[in-house]
């Protein structure tokens, strides 16, 4: 069953896949299709892996410098048909993450304006954080503390007004 859908593309003769995301931080860039060539983007690192049962793996270096999986695909033709069933499970089953987690990701000229779910330990309680990539790379983290500041995040960071 295949759940994750991107489109190769060749620009100048070079293979790229694009991606639209998965939820969490990710390339916000089209990654070149270069079997073991790391690639750096908005400070995260991203690498593509063959692999005997999945066909192509992701890669995204963690925090603690090691490589995890990101996500999977092949370079075989998919209809939409076949992302059909993985589609509902995400947005119908009680145990999809996008359905229990806040997940907002946009690309700025800088890096990304992101929103997601974390334990705020101030507050003992699961919290909506904002953070925005500044222009020297570093991250700015808000936590709103009433609706008044999540309306003026949320029309700052994303242009979402009511």
């Amino acid at each position: 069953m295949k759940r994750h859908r991107i489109s190769k593309v060749m620009v100048g003769g070079i293979p790229y896949i694009c991606d639209i995301g998965v939820g969490v931080p990710t390339n916000v860039r089209p990654l070149i299709f270069e079997v073991g060539l790391v690639q750096e983007q908005c400070g995260l690192s991203f690498r593509i892996l063959k692999d005997e049962i999945l066909g192509y793996v992701v890669q995204r270096l963690s925090k603690d410098g090691e490589w995890e999986h990101f996500y999977s695909f092949t370079e075989d033709v998919a209809q939409p048909i076949d992302f059909y069933y993985a589609h509902y499970w995400c947005m119908t089953s009680p145990d999809s993450i996008f359905l229990n987690n806040t997940m907002v990701h946009m690309p700025t000229k800088y890096g990304r304006n992101t929103i997601a779910d974390i334990f705020d330990p101030v507050a003992a309680i699961r919290v909506r954080e904002f953070r925005s990539t500044r222009p020297d790379g570093s991250v700015a983290r808000f936590i709103p503390r009433n609706e008044d500041e999540q309306k003026q995040a949320l029309q700052e960071m994303f242009g979402i007004v009511e």
